[in-house]
């Protein structure tokens, strides 16, 4: 669980320049789109989706740089999970995600 969090603690400085260009350009095209839902709906979602992916990619390459395959931190993160540590892991998750909003 160690190297989980710090790998996802560390990601912040990764992503964060990147995720707050990601953040305010997605609030431009929304606004641009307010009166239309269908169209405010996709641009939410594209954000959400490219605010994960990168994410995930900056988690991808820390576990890398530390010895850990990308495939093998998702297993442990499986693994955590099964291990009755859901909440912690999604408390780390979550907090990244304030953190950088």
């Amino acid at each position: 669980m160690k190297t989980y969090s710090q790998i996802v603690e560390a990601s912040y400085d990764i992503i964060k320049s990147e995720y707050e260009k990601l953040t305010i350009d997605a609030r431009k095209k929304q606004r641009e789109v307010l009166k239309d839902p269908k169209e405010y709906l996709k641009v939410m979602n594209e954000y959400l989706l490219n605010s994960e992916a990168l994410i995930i990619e900056a988690q991808t390459k820390l576990a890398n740089k530390v010895g850990v395959p990308g495939k093998k931190l998702e297993e442990s993160e499986i693994a955590l999970m099964e291990r009755g540590l859901a909440n912690n892991i999604l408390m780390l998750q979550s907090q990244l995600r304030a953190k950088i909003k």
